[in-house]
């Protein structure tokens, strides 16, 4: 049997329509999926201060990336506080970059974070509370120069701590051998 031409041409278009179509929605997908591995959405939980002037960052929420960046800024206000216990116990948790507004770490922010092993800080940082990092997997931390205030035990229970670096212009605290 033989299709008449202007069938064969209709079956034809259809054909290549078709691939057109399939090879379009693997290059969006395609697509869309660096763009996901570019920017990681962390969906952390966050509280609104009393007055009403910026955020405080209260827990993971949904957030499965063991790399967490606390931002600088959340529905247009800055971030500056992490709360007490606001991390305690996250083992998925690798690495923390501070954003740049946060002045605070809360009490026992972080601790029991075992697998946690680096910790980044913006220079605005000025108060690490009572345990903030205790028991977690840090190696080197380097303690910023606004620090001004930091609590008891920050450190403790941190079994392969190598050094602790103060910022030289630090006023407050001084390095000494890495200590």
């Amino acid at each position: 049997m033989f299709m008449n031409k202007n069938k064969l041409i209709k079956v034809v278009a259809l054909g290549t329509a078709a691939v057109l179509l399939t090879f379009s929605g693997v290059l969006v997908s395609c697509l869309m999926n660096n763009k996901a591995k570019e920017e990681p959405v962390q969906n952390l939980a966050y509280t609104l201060s009393a007055d009403k002037t910026y955020y405080i960052v209260s827990g993971i929420g949904e957030s499965k990336d063991p790399t967490l960046v606390i931002p600088a800024e959340y529905k247009e206000l800055p971030v500056k506080e992490v709360e007490e216990r606001a991390f305690e116990d996250c083992d998925l948790l690798r690495s923390v970059k501070v954003g740049k507004n946060i002045t605070k770490i809360g009490k026992e922010a972080f601790k029991d974070c075992d697998n946690l092993a680096k910790v980044s800080f913006e220079k605005r940082i000025e108060n690490i509370d009572d345990y903030a990092f205790q028991a977690t997997a840090l190696t080197d931390v380097v303690i910023p120069s606004g620090v001004n205030n930091m609590g008891v035990g920050v450190f403790y229970e941190c079994a392969g701590l190598k050094s602790i670096v103060v910022e030289e212009d630090n006023t407050t605290y001084k390095s000494i051998d890495g200590n």
